[in-house]
């Protein structure tokens, strides 16, 4: 991309590092549920791994807007080849396993009938909750600006999202267990609606629809990371996350119809509309997970009393 002479050029770079992006979202986790299998630090660990992703963006956001914006686009491309580079030479030195760990490497290709239900379904509630906030982050902005709102103050508001997020992730994942992961997603998926009908209410400032999306990223993600493996172990966690990527994927069609619907009504409302309809899809997945969870859970109790 960096190189890139034309907009064919440039796709095709986009298309490379988007695969690379979804290799890194199903083999990251997948490692980190290999790497803590049974500790009980494991949901702090997804929120670090959720943390950093989330100053990664915010950190190339501000730093290659600046190198962008007085150094032009290839400047900044480079720098990100730079640190691509050094990210492959340290993922090198990381092992497939757990030291010390006897179990096989080989995964589970496929889940049992009895669970594939469930593994879709959380499928359908990691890509609604994650294309619904994505929209939020890509049009929120601009309708700030038509609020009267400046750019740079604008960007500012919907940046504190980032600084709610990185501070309550390391806290609010401590908690993070298998019997209420599925209770997390629901809380930040219904956190979410909340804070996308505040800003287009308009009932308090946008810095506080702001916060309250960063406090639903700081519960939902950690929670998203490390649901795979709560549910269906690390033996078929691998399958699950890639389910959860192809859907996540596929999501990019919302922000299309997102984008065609503010045009076509000239508001925005049709707009955070449809956000709002996309994270109830995540909102009610996540009631069926739990409730999915919890039957689970009672039915080992049963087998088991013990």
């Amino acid at each position: 991309m960096a190189g890139a002479s034309g907009f064919w050029m440039l796709c095709l770079g986009r298309v490379i590092s988007s695969a690379g992006l979804t290799g890194h979202l199903v083999a990251g986790p997948k490692l980190l549920a290999v790497w803590f299998e049974g500790r009980k630090e494991f949901g702090l660990i997804m929120g670090f791994y959720s943390m950093s992703m989330t100053a990664g963006v915010y950190a190339s956001l501000f730093v290659l807007g600046r190198i962008g914006q007085h150094s032009g686009w290839q400047r900044a491309m480079l720098l990100l080849v730079a640190l691509a580079t050094f990210g492959l030479f340290m993922m090198l030195s990381v092992p497939s396993a757990s030291p010390g760990s006897n179990k096989s490497g080989a995964a589970v290709a496929s889940l049992p009938p009895s669970h594939r239900m469930a593994a879709w379904m959380l499928a359908v509630v990691f890509a609604g909750y994650n294309v619904s906030t994505e929209a939020y982050l890509t049009f929120t902005s601009d309708y700030l600006v038509r609020c009267g709102y400046g750019l740079a103050a604008a960007s500012a508001i919907v940046g504190i999202y980032a600084w709610v997020a990185l501070s309550l992730k390391p806290f609010l994942s401590s908690f993070l267990r298998k019997n209420n992961a599925a209770s997390y997603v629901v809380v930040a998926s219904f956190l979410f609606i909340l804070s996308v009908l505040l800003l287009i209410t308009r009932i308090v400032p946008p810095a506080v629809s702001s916060s309250l999306f960063g406090i639903s990223m700081a519960i939902g993600m950690p929670a998203f990371y490390a649901l795979p493996p709560l549910m269906f172990g690390n033996a078929q966690s691998g399958y699950v996350y890639g389910l959860c990527s192809f859907l996540y994927g596929l999501g990019f069609v919302v922000q299309l119809l997102v984008g065609l619907a503010v045009d076509k009504t000239g508001s925005y409302t049709t707009g955070y509309g449809l956000i709002c309809a996309v994270a109830g899809i995540a909102l009610v997945g996540g009631l069926w997970l739990r409730r999915e969870n919890h039957t689970q859970a009672l039915a080992v109790e049963l087998r088991d009393p013990a």
